[in-house]
This record gives C-alpha cells, sequence and structure tokens, in this order.
C-alpha cells in the first residue's frame, strides 16, 4: 500500500521528474553554461542600451528604486521594469532595505 505522503512525489517521478539538490543541478539540465567570476565582470562591462541610465547610476552607488528615478530623471514605473531586468541578467543584485547595487 502506497504512503498517503508520497502520492504527489511518486506521481512525479512517474511523470519523468528528476532529483537537483541545486540551482547549477537545474542549469545543467537546462543545458546552461556556468557563469564564471571573469565572465561575470565581462558581462558586467557590456551592459544592454536601454539599461545604460540606470546601471551607470549603480556604479557610483548603492540605492533605493526612488532615488534612481530622482536621479536619472526617469519614472518609478520604468526603473522598477528595469531594475528587474538588470537583476535577472545578472548585472545587479538586490541588497537588504530594498537596495540595488551591481554585481561584483
Amino acid at each position: 500500500m502506497e504512503d498517503k505522503a508520497g502520492i504527489g512525489t511518486n506521481r512525479l517521478i512517474k511523470k519523468g521528474a528528476i532529483l537537483v539538490t541545486s540551482a547549477e543541478e537545474v542549469l545543467k539540465y537546462l543545458g546552461c553554461k556556468k557563469i564564471t567570476k571573469n565572465e561575470e565582470k565581462v558581462s558586467k562591462r557590456k551592459v544592454p542600451k536601454e539599461y545604460e541610465n540606470i546601471y551607470k547610476v549603480l556604479e557610483k552607488d548603492t540605492l533605493s528604486a526612488d532615488e534612481i528615478s530622482r536621479k536619472t530623471n526617469i519614472s518609478i514605473v520604468k526603473v522598477n521594469t528595469t531594475l528587474t531586468m538588470l537583476e535577472l541578467e545578472g548585472y545587479i543584485e538586490n541588497i537588504p532595505g530594498n537596495l540595488f547595487k551591481t554585481k561584483e
């Protein structure tokens, strides 16, 4: 008899689920290349043109979205959208206090 606690897990395994224990394993399974620290620094210099204004402000200081909006005179909606994209693409990071800074 099947344990009721394992029904969901067993169903996933039957459907072909794989076991992963780290983000690197997920990336490997998806065929993505792991970015090394050196490559991260190189990619930092190649920020897409539409993100440059906000990225340049963050190169000088750690700021909140509101502060970036004031310094760049860009709407808060556009700033938040751009910050999200910069973070997803690995150029910046969100740190405690809802502040943003470039990745080192």
